[in-house]
Order: structure tokens, then sequence, then C-alpha cells
């Protein structure tokens, strides 16, 4: 910068020699740039203009010319990343509250009404699962787009009524692994989700030793399957809707056909200590138990991250039905209780 220039002001005296600098130094910033600043009649705005031209690059736009903007593809991401992306964020489809087997981490305490099983006992749920990102395809023209994820998960049941008597720390009842991926489509309020994955189930060794029917009885109870579901999100509400079939399934006489629906609240006010209310309803049949439902209700506070798969919840939960844990789908259960569920 020219010594007798201040950043933002001109010394007193000094504006008849700027302006002639200017005038001749059109290799540094034009003849006619310099025209422009000396024919704006307002002081501050003249003084603004000779200061873009101090500060401007040898090769930056004309003084005056509108500086560029991004385009907006109308998915509000700018023009630069409209030709797709490796590992996106999965922010944009939010886990379904409700249901009992969306892959997060978890861990639930409560009563579990299982006479099939044990009978009346203490119980734990225990999730470990998360989903990646793989691929976001480039949007169409009006902002809707294709998005490609790993799924996968573990969810385990214990008896922790002799909590205090088992070298284990409570018997494993059943833990259900499940492995696959999905693509969804998102466009303004509506999603639709299409998912392709494997589930094995495996009975615990303390149950099956404990009780020997359970080895004799034992199914070997794997599967194939594919869910598509829909969305439509308004305000703080989401509603949902969709079905699963059955690709290949061990013992093949299990029935192939379920239904899937739900209803979820997600408070956009925080309720105390920065929490938002959220709450779910989840309703899965299956014409394996001639469509008898399977209920899901969870309710409670939300700790939300930078976007709304990161979260920490505080939730009240209620689970009454054929049971979704691994061979006992044909036996029923009622659960209550309360748990963390942690999203990543």
């Amino acid at each position: 910068m020219p010594p007798f220039v201040i950043k933002g002001s001109i010394m007193p005296g000094r504006g008849a020699a700027l302006v002639l600098f200017f005038l001749v130094s059109p290799p540094l910033w034009g003849e006619e740039a310099a025209y422009d600043c000396v024919a704006i009649d307002d002081p501050a705005l003249r003084l603004a203009c000779y200061d873009r031209l101090f500060d401007r690059p040898a090769d930056a736009l004309p003084v005056g010319a509108a500086l560029p903007v991004a385009e907006n593809d109308g998915d509000h991401r700018p023009a630069t990343q409209a030709a797709g992306e490796w590992l996106p964020d999965t922010a944009d489809f939010p886990r379904l509250i409700a249901d009992p087997k969306e892959q997060q981490f978890f861990f639930s305490f409560g009563n579990l009404d299982f006479p099939a099983v044990r009978g009346d006992i203490a119980a734990s749920l225990v999730g470990l699962g998360d989903r990646i990102g793989l691929y976001r395809f480039p949007p169409s023209d009006n902002g809707a787009y294709w998005q490609i994820n790993a799924v996968g998960g573990l969810f385990a049941q214990f008896d922790i009524d002799d909590f205090n008597d088992s070298d284990s720390g409570g018997d494993l009842l059943n833990a259900d692994y499940t492995i696959g991926v999905t693509a969804h489509r998102l466009s303004g309020p509506h999603a639709l989700r299409l998912k392709l994955f494997h589930e094995s189930t495996h009975l615990g060794d303390e149950l099956l030793i404990e009780d020997p029917e359970f080895l004799i009885n034992r199914l070997n109870y794997s599967y194939e399957a594919f869910d598509a579901l829909y969305a439509y999100t308004t305000g703080p509400w989401r509603a949902y809707g969709g079905g699963r079939v059955h690709l290949r399934r061990d013992p093949e006489g299990v029935q192939r056909f379920q239904l899937n629906a739900g209803l979820e609240y997600r408070g956009t006010s925080p309720l105390v200590l920065a929490a938002y209310p959220v709450a779910g309803l989840d309703l899965r049949a299956w014409n394996q138990n001639d469509w008898d439902p399977t209920i899901s209700v969870k309710g409670g506070l939300e700790w939300r991250g930078k976007d709304v798969d990161r979260y920490l919840r505080l939730l009240v939960e209620y689970l009454d039905g054929p049971s979704p844990f691994g061979q006992f789908f044909s036996d029923n259960l009622d659960y209550l209780g309360a748990g963390l569920y942690f999203g990543f």
C-alpha cells in the first residue's frame, strides 16, 4: 500500500495526489477503474472505491462488478458439489425413533414379560449399530437425489434378574446380527428408503445351558430381506409406511411378508436443560402371526448435536406383541423400560 494512504481514510491534503496517482497508473488498476472512483460524488463511497482498488489483486474483477455467487442446485448445496459426493453424511434421513431394530447405540433397562423364555424378568435390551454414507448421487433439476449407505447392527436381550449370581453379568437370551445396504431418495418433504439386508439370530449360551429345551428346539433362524419405506415430513411431524419381503429364509416355512407404519414427533424448541421433546410410534405386522401387530412406543428428551444424526436420547419405552427378536418371532412379549440412545 502506498505510504500516503491509510486503510479506510486519506490523509488531509493528499486527495489530489491520490487521484493523480490513479490516473497515471493504469497498469496496476486500470484507467477506467480510477475514473470510476473519481466520478463518485459521495465521499464515503468514493473512499471505499479507492480502498477496493488497493486491496484487490491485479486480476480481480473490475470495480463495481458483482461478486460471483455459487448457483444453488435446489437442495441447498453449492453447485461445486453437484457432481456427486463420496462418504457423505447421513443426516438427511433421520433414524426411526421407535423401531426396536433401528441401527444405533442404546441400552435399556426394564421389566420384560416373556412367557416363552423365562416369564416375568428384569431385562436389559442392548443395541450396537450405525450407518455409513457411501455415495450421494448428483441431484436432479428439482433438487431430488439418491444416496447409498452401509448399515449394520447387533441387538441383544439379557436376563438381569440374577445379575449378581452370573459371572457374565447377566444371562444372554438372544442376539440378532444384521448387515446390509440402503438407498434413499430425498425430494423436499418426501423420502423413500430401500434396504437390502441379512439377519441371523443366535441364542445365548446361558439360556441353552440352563434351559436344555431350547437346545433341542433351537432354530437356525436367518434370512435376507428387502424393505421399502416411504416417509413424509411436515414441520416437527413425520409419518411413514412400507413393507418387507423375505427373499431367503431358514427355515423355509417362515412367511414372507410384513407391513410397517409409524408416526414421529421431533420438537423444535427445547423443553428442559436444552433438550427437545421427541416421541415415536412404530407398528409392524407379519402374516407369520396372522397380521397381529408388534407395537413399539417411545418418548422422552433429545439432546442434539450439529445435525439430526447426532443425538443423545433419554426415552421411556413400551413394546407389546409378537417378539421382534430372534427365533421367538411368534411368541408374545411385553416390555416396559427406559433407555439411553446415541447417534453419531
